[in-house]
């Protein structure tokens, strides 16, 4: 289902933050999706983002950690 791949694609944003000895929850992550409108179709096979774009996302995240 969506959120299935949802959550999945969360874990693995969030082992890329564990990699670099950032705590982040996987719901965070959900939510930072969601603020920023990118919404996932319920049908999604494999990620939105290409590596390249998982990198600046990550680096959007981390500047914006604490930013309610």
């Amino acid at each position: 289902t969506g959120k299935k791949k949802i959550d999945i694609i969360s874990s693995k944003i969030q082992n890329q933050f564990v990699k670099q000895d950032v705590n982040v929850s996987t719901r965070t992550i959900r939510q930072c999706f969601v603020k920023a409108k990118e919404y996932f179709a319920s049908g999604l096979s494999e990620l939105l983002l290409t590596a390249k774009h998982q990198i600046k996302y990550l680096e959007w995240a981390e500047k914006h950690i604490n930013f309610n």
